[in-house]
């Protein structure tokens, strides 16, 4: 009784650990599509100027959304290690240029602890900027 009692909680564990990615992927999504609603996509850029951003928001397992001082707001979905990407996470970067570009590597940090949760690199920047009236 206790061996299918076991397996029984193992199956249960199996299928809630795939229902959750689904589950995250539709959240990322809708805070996404709340951070750029109303807004115009543009071309994709390789890099922005980092001393313009005013702010970084992760948006779970998507991307990371840098804003600049004119309200610009740009998208970056990282070519690997999207996965790693959750909201309560900092974003820390460390370049060798005024720029933030395609090819730079972010480190991912936990506020609490302070330790490193992961790193990702950067993919084109999509910018969304809100129509002129």
């Amino acid at each position: 009784m206790r061996k299918l009692l076991g397996a029984a909680v193992l199956f249960a564990g199996v299928g809630a650990a795939q229902a959750t990615p689904p589950k995250q992927q539709s959240f990322g999504q809708q805070k996404l599509d709340a951070i750029i609603k109303g807004r115009r996509q543009g071309g994709p850029l390789d890099c922005i100027t980092l001393r313009l951003v005013r702010s970084v928001e992760i948006v779970d397992g998507i991307g990371i959304v840098f804003e600049t001082n004119d309200g610009v707001r740009y998208l970056n979905r990282p070519t690997t290690g999207a996965d790693r990407l959750d909201s309560s996470f900092i974003v820390q970067t460390d370049t060798h240029s005024p720029d933030l570009c395609r090819v730079d590597v972010v480190k991912l940090i936990d506020p609490g602890t302070h330790r490193l949760e992961g790193v990702v690199n950067l993919g084109q920047f999509i910018p969304y900027r809100k129509p002129l009236m």
